[in-house]
Protein backbone atom coordinates (compact mmCIF):
# COMPACT_ATOMS: atom_id res chain seq x y z
CA UNK A 1 0.00 0.00 0.00
CA UNK A 2 1.62 3.41 -0.97
CA UNK A 3 1.69 6.03 1.54
CA UNK A 4 -1.43 7.73 0.19
CA UNK A 5 -3.48 5.04 0.52
CA UNK A 6 -2.18 4.46 3.79
CA UNK A 7 -3.44 8.16 4.81
CA UNK A 8 -6.67 7.81 2.98
CA UNK A 9 -7.46 4.54 5.28
CA UNK A 10 -6.64 6.73 8.46
CA UNK A 11 -8.47 9.68 7.63
CA UNK A 12 -11.38 6.96 6.87
CA UNK A 13 -10.87 5.30 9.69
CA UNK A 14 -10.65 9.07 12.00
CA UNK A 15 -14.08 9.81 10.49
CA UNK A 16 -15.77 6.61 11.40
CA UNK A 17 -14.55 6.93 14.74
CA UNK A 18 -15.63 10.51 15.70
CA UNK A 19 -19.26 9.54 14.13
CA UNK A 20 -19.61 6.60 16.70
CA UNK A 21 -18.51 8.70 19.14
CA UNK A 22 -20.99 11.41 18.71
CA UNK A 23 -23.68 8.38 18.23
CA UNK A 24 -22.02 6.63 21.79
CA UNK A 25 -23.18 10.11 23.21
CA UNK A 26 -26.50 10.02 22.32
CA UNK A 27 -27.06 6.80 23.52
CA UNK A 28 -26.64 4.37 20.71
CA UNK A 29 -25.51 0.78 21.34
CA UNK A 30 -23.23 -0.91 18.38
CA UNK A 31 -26.23 -2.69 16.70
CA UNK A 32 -27.99 0.78 15.80
CA UNK A 33 -24.81 2.23 15.13
CA UNK A 34 -23.98 0.32 12.67
CA UNK A 35 -27.76 0.21 11.21
CA UNK A 36 -27.56 3.67 11.31
CA UNK A 37 -24.03 4.28 9.15
CA UNK A 38 -24.76 1.59 6.88
CA UNK A 39 -27.95 3.27 5.43
CA UNK A 40 -26.24 6.94 5.16
CA UNK A 41 -22.95 6.15 4.62
CA UNK A 42 -20.43 3.49 2.30
CA UNK A 43 -18.99 2.09 5.30
CA UNK A 44 -18.32 -1.65 5.30
CA UNK A 45 -19.36 -3.66 8.57
CA UNK A 46 -16.29 -4.39 9.18
CA UNK A 47 -14.79 -0.95 9.21
CA UNK A 48 -17.17 0.59 11.92
CA UNK A 49 -16.83 -2.70 14.05
CA UNK A 50 -12.73 -2.37 13.71
CA UNK A 51 -12.92 1.37 14.66
CA UNK A 52 -15.80 0.65 17.74
CA UNK A 53 -13.38 -2.22 18.89
CA UNK A 54 -10.27 0.34 18.78
CA UNK A 55 -12.32 2.77 20.76
CA UNK A 56 -13.43 1.01 23.31
CA UNK A 57 -11.82 -2.40 23.87
CA UNK A 58 -7.97 -1.56 22.98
Amino acid sequence: MDKIQEARKLEREQIIKEIIQKLLHKGYHLNRIITIMLDLTEFKTYEITKCYHELYFK
